[in-house]
């Protein structure tokens, strides 16, 4: 059996396939309204004035992702590459071919 779920125009009560879900915002508040093709040309319309003077915002930058090998207790791997005749700084980011190393061994001690 099938499920008819027809959307209703909530300012005229229309319905059909033709009715759909517009989303709309102003700061942070957001609405949803089911509208058909003419009330939703309408309601652009009424903000037309003000999309027209508007800019729209920058895309945000997501955060800086690292792509080398990850440590979870950098403060180990520098005691372990120190005791290992490597040089490591004691601040920054560490070279990867020493964490790979470190957890190389880590993974080899545990098995």
């Amino acid at each position: 059996m099938a499920t008819n779920n027809a959307l209703v125009d909530d300012m005229d009560g229309t319905t059909g396939p033709h009715v759909a879900t517009v989303p709309f915002g102003i700061g942070t508040d957001r609405w949803e309204i089911d509208v058909c093709p003419d009330n939703e040309n309408l309601m652009r319309a009424a903000l037309q004035p003000w999309i027209e003077r508007a800019r729209k915002p920058a895309r945000r930058r997501g955060r800086y992702k690292t792509k080398g090998p990850k440590t979870d207790n950098p403060v180990a791997v520098r005691e372990w590459a120190r005791k290992n005749g490597h040089h490591v700084s004691p601040t920054g980011r560490l070279p990867s071919s020493i964490i790979d190393a470190y957890n190389a061994e880590i993974t080899h001690k545990q098995h």
